[in-house]
């Protein structure tokens, strides 16, 4: 197999978040750019450069459309999560590029290799209440923290005690099957729609109480460009982005301009 170069990497996601959005709009489907993405396309008009994934969001009605119809659409790209996939280890889902390969390196149980790929989250409604909001956020970090113990590899460059929590983890929590625990984590999210709430965000993944934010945020969409295209964010995207990450315009120390990920992704 060849092993591709980041910019290569790069090449291929813009490819998928193409395809993707082709398809969101046939389909009538809103999609926002999200995370790191977001970032890039209103600071840099492209990849933060030290970033090296691609990520989107869509609310839960839209999403579950998406997981519903998106495969087929173009043959060489396919849409995984754990319905689609037992081992799937996010409560999100993933579009791969089916040519590819791409090896997680942290990952104790790297069952679920598919291609290079980007991340589609759900946004989800959230009660307005304070008291329930951080009762549902806890439940759903605790079960991110089995998720994470059942993942995380053993490396001999953890520390001891590190090391011996992470044992203490996996050994705890040895009974969870991972499809259990993204189906609990799934369900609590999507436990929320009995709320007469107008409170939403990422609550599957990302930052817990930052991540929510009014609906008027994404009430309408404007454009944006990212890597000399334009895709859709939503119009409430300075509220969002400075709800999670404070001042997002400016540039975190140098020590933290790294890829949080490692990996190494091949062409079949």
């Amino acid at each position: 197999m060849q092993e591709l170069s980041i910019q290569e990497i790069r090449d291929i996601q813009i490819n998928i978040l193409n395809v993707f959005a082709e398809y969101c709009e046939k389909s009538k489907l809103n999609y926002f750019l999200c995370g790191g993405t977001l970032i890039g396309a209103v600071r840099h008009k492209g990849y933060i450069p030290w970033d090296d994934d691609i990520d989107v969001a869509m609310l839960r009605g839209d999403y579950e459309k998406l997981i519903e119809s998106f495969n087929g659409f173009n043959s060489l790209y396919k849409l995984y999560n754990s319905n689609e996939m037992g081992k799937f280890p996010f409560p999100f889902s993933k579009i791969s590029y089916e040519a590819s390969l791409l090896k997680e390196n942290t990952d104790e149980k790297n069952t679920y290799n598919i291609g290079i790929n980007i991340d589609v989250f759900p946004i989800d409604t959230i009660p307005e209440d304070g008291k329930l909001q951080k009762k549902i956020l806890g439940k759903i970090s605790f079960q991110r923290k089995i998720l994470n113990a059942k993942l995380i590899k053993h490396n001999r460059n953890r520390s001891i005690i590190k090391s011996s929590i992470l044992s203490v983890g996996k050994l705890v929590f040895s009974f969870k099957s991972i499809p259990n625990v993204v189906k609990k984590i799934n369900d609590l999210a999507i436990s929320n729609y009995s709320f007469n709430s107008n409170k939403l965000g990422i609550i599957v993944w990302g930052y817990g109480e930052s991540e929510i934010v009014s609906n008027e945020v994404f009430e309408s969409i404007v454009k944006k460009e990212f890597e000399g295209n334009y895709y859709n964010v939503p119009a409430g995207y300075h509220k969002w982005l400075s709800s999670i990450y404070g001042d997002y315009m400016k540039f975190p120390p140098l020590e933290k301009q790294v890829t949080h990920h490692d990996f190494k992704a091949f062409l079949k």
